[in-house]
C-alpha cells in the first residue's frame, strides 16, 4: 500500500506560497481598517491610578454614563488645544502630576 499524498488542507504552505499570499501585516483582518499597506487597530495602554483618583473617574463616567475609554479618547482630543496641552506641560514641569 502507497502512502497518501496530504491533501492541500491537510498540507503546510510552502515558503513561496506564503510569499505570494502575503504578509499578514499588510492585510487586513475582519473589523479593522486599513490605510496604504498598514493594518491599522487600536492601541490599548495601561495606566496605574491612585485609588482616589480612579473613585474621580468612575464617579465621573457613572455620572456622564461615560466609559472610562471614552472618557480617556475625549481627554486625549483636549490635548490637541494649544491651550490645554500648554496647561498640562506646565503642571507637570512644577510636579503637580
Amino acid at each position: 500500500m502507497s502512502p497518501r499524498k496530504p491533501t492541500a488542507a491537510a498540507r503546510k504552505p510552502t515558503a513561496a506560497e506564503r510569499l505570494t499570499k502575503g504578509s499578514p501585516v499588510t492585510q487586513p483582518a475582519a473589523g479593522r481598517t486599513v490605510t496604504g499597506s498598514t493594518r491599522v487597530r487600536p492601541v490599548r495602554v495601561t495606566v496605574d491610578l491612585d485609588p482616589g483618583d480612579y473613585d474621580s473617574l468612575r464617579d465621573f463616567a457613572h455620572q456622564t454614563r461615560m466609559s472610562h475609554s471614552a472618557i480617556m479618547r475625549e481627554l486625549i482630543e483636549l490635548l490637541n488645544q494649544p491651550s490645554v496641552s500648554q496647561q498640562i506641560s506646565k503642571s507637570v514641569d512644577q510636579g503637580a502630576l
